[in-house]
C-alpha cells in the first residue's frame, strides 16, 4: 500500500502509523515557508506556471523559423517551459509516473537555487537567437525566477514595525550618549 500519508503496520498487535519520510518536509523548507508569506507562494507557483505554459507557447512559435539556432533556441524554450510545468504545477503532468519524486526533491531545495536555476536556463535560449519572441517566453521565466530570489531574501517588517526598531535604537543611542557624558563629568 504506497500512500502520500502514511501507513499503518501490518502487525496485527500494533497501531501505529508509520511516515512515508519522502513527503515530510524538511527542516530548512519549513523555515524558508515561515519567513515567507502564504499568498506570496501561492502567487508566484501561479505565474511559474504561466510563464512556464506561455514560455512552451513562444519556443512553438520560435521554431517557425528557417535558422537552425533559432530552431534550437525554439525547442530549449518547449523544454524550458515544460520543466518550469513540472516544478510549479505537477498536477497538470499527472501521467507522468516521476514527476511526483521530482517536485518533492524541488521543493525540499532553498528558493535561491531555484531562482537561479530559472534565470540561468532562461538566458541560455536568447543566447542562441535573440529576438522579440524568445525575449518574452525566456523573460517569463527569468521573471519568476527573480521572483524565487526575492522569496529567498525572506519577509521584511513593514513600515509601522521599521519605525518602532529605529526610535528604540535612537533611545538607546540617546541613553549611551546620556551615560557617557554622565561619566565625562564625573
Amino acid at each position: 500500500m504506497n500512500s502520500s500519508v502514511g501507513e499503518f503496520s501490518d502487525n496485527p498487535g500494533t497501531t501505529e502509523m508509520q511516515v512515508d519520510e519522502s513527503t515530510t518536509p524538511p527542516p530548512q523548507k519549513q523555515q524558508q515557508d515561515q519567513q515567507v508569506s502564504w499568498w506570496f507562494r501561492i502567487l508566484v507557483r501561479v505565474i511559474g506556471t504561466l510563464s512556464g505554459l506561455l514560455c512552451m507557447v513562444f519556443g512553438l512559435w520560435r521554431c517557425v523559423t528557417f535558422t537552425p539556432l533559432c530552431l534550437v533556441a525554439g525547442l530549449l524554450m518547449i523544454l524550458l517551459g515544460f520543466i518550469v510545468v513540472i516544478f510549479e504545477a505537477p498536477i497538470c503532468c499527472q501521467w507522468l509516473e516521476f514527476v511526483d519524486k521530482i517536485t518533492n526533491w524541488v521543493d525540499g531545495k532553498p528558493y535561491w537555487q531555484r531562482g537561479v536555476a530559472y534565470v540561468v536556463s532562461a538566458i541560455i535560449p536568447m543566447l542562441f537567437c535573440f529576438s522579440l519572441t524568445t525575449m518574452l517566453g525566456s523573460g517569463f521565466v527569468f521573471v519568476t525566477g527573480s521572483l524565487y530570489g526575492l522569496m529567498a531574501i525572506g519577509k521584511k517588517g513593514d513600515a509601522i514595525q521599521v519605525a518602532q526598531m529605529r526610535k528604540q535604537e535612537q533611545f538607546a543611542m540617546e541613553t549611551r550618549t546620556l551615560v557617557d557624558n554622565q561619566e565625562e563629568m564625573a
